[in-house]
């Protein structure tokens, strides 16, 4: 039973984290796509400006979905062009305008006067920026003071991207906002222009689904071996000092294990989505976009423990092809518990429910399929 709860709780959580991502990717895809069509009669340099805004905030987002951080960035609703906030819960923690303009000197006049503000631009002119802005504080330092003060603060504050703590947005030069704006108005948007490399993608998401992993095995698998242990000390079964080191023993394996199978997960899952922006057929793209490479992946790492069993000779072919069956039936299961239990979470607790309706239907998905299974 443990280690069936601590299996569903794994897939839950991946389950969880796929959504999070899937979901980030529709609303920036489709925040780009409405841009472009709302200012399609504008200037291309004018189009390009506010479909930057859609890619930054967009970009910040998948990085910190993908990073499993609570920060989120949005457009602000103050009817002012350019502006964007960064919120931790309802907190906000940082905030910034956009400015995107053909020559460095344009943008640096354009980011004056924001009294602290990060000021985001092209990635391309930001070195030229600051050294503008520089020239121009010193310059106007004796006789126009606040000119200069403004042109100081662009030289501290001007950035190629939306940073806070380790998340940020994909730095993007004027030139390949024009293509992405471009390809924008005739309907299309590539998940490359908004994710991280694949590279960074993997690395992020194994160490934040390792962390992840490490926590919910040694919450879940923890609590039932203490539970476990308790009664079996209360039995007379196990000395203190006994029913201490097993549970302790336990607690290390399962948040070991879990640690592993949600680092593979979470990777499985980032590399999915680069992997099928460059595969045409439609058919591969849904396979690639469900819940397949996720449950593969962890089932793969089940089965590799049981097929060393059966080349040392502890098991037989009957015995493996059962555990292995079984492992995968318990992960779809798990997962399908975990969409089910996210849904109806939805229903009652919003945002926060569906994560709580996710985790909850996984373990009891893991666990009804498993004694069906069996």
């Amino acid at each position: 039973m443990k280690k069936r709860a601590v299996n569903g709780a794994n897939i839950g959580n991946l389950a969880n984290y796929a959504n999070r991502i899937d979901s980030t990717l529709n609303d920036v895809k489709k925040d780009i796509l409405e841009q472009a069509k709302r200012y399609k009669k504008n200037s291309l340099p004018s189009q390009t400006g506010f479909v930057a805004e859609s890619v930054h905030i967009g970009s910040f987002n998948l990085d910190s979905a993908i990073k499993r951080s609570s920060l989120k960035a949005v457009k602000e609703k103050n009817g002012c062009h350019g502006d964007y906030k960064v919120l931790k819960g309802n907190k906000v923690v940082a905030k910034g305008e956009f400015k995107h303009y053909n020559t460095a000197e344009q943008t640096e006049n354009a980011m004056r006067g924001y009294n602290g503000r990060d000021l985001v631009g092209p990635k391309e002119q930001i070195e030229d920026i600051k050294k503008i802005a520089k020239q121009k504080a010193l310059k106007n330092r004796q006789t126009r003071p606040q000119v200069a003060k403004e042109h100081q603060e662009v030289y501290k504050k001007a950035t190629n991207s939306i940073k806070k703590d380790n998340i940020s947005s994909k730095p993007k030069t004027n030139k390949e906002l024009k293509k992405i704006t471009k390809k924008a108005s005739k309907g299309k948007v590539n998940a490359k222009d908004v994710l991280p490399d694949l590279k960074d993608s993997l690395k992020s998401s194994a160490i934040s689904g390792a962390i992840d992993g490490a926590k919910i095995g040694a919450t879940i698998g923890g609590g039932i071996s203490v539970i476990s242990n308790i009664k079996d000390l209360a039995d007379g079964k196990k000395s203190a000092k006994e029913a201490l080191i097993d549970t302790s023993k336990d607690i290390a394996v399962s948040a070991i294990d879990s640690a592993v199978k949600n680092a593979a997960g979470s990777m499985a899952k980032t590399a999915s989505i680069h992997i099928a922006e460059k595969i045409g057929s439609q058919t591969a793209k849904r396979a690639l976009g469900s819940s397949a490479p996720v449950i593969v992946a962890t089932t793969a790492i089940e089965a590799s423990k049981d097929f060393i069993k059966y080349a040392n000779g502890d098991i037989d072919g009957k015995t493996l092809a059962k555990n292995v069956a079984k492992n995968g039936a318990t992960s779809a299961g798990a997962w399908a518990g975990a969409e089910a239990g996210a849904t109806v979470g939805a229903m009652v607790g919003g945002p926060a429910g569906a994560v709580v309706g996710g985790f909850v239907g996984g373990i009891v998905g893991a666990l009804g399929i498993g004694s069906l299974f069996d």
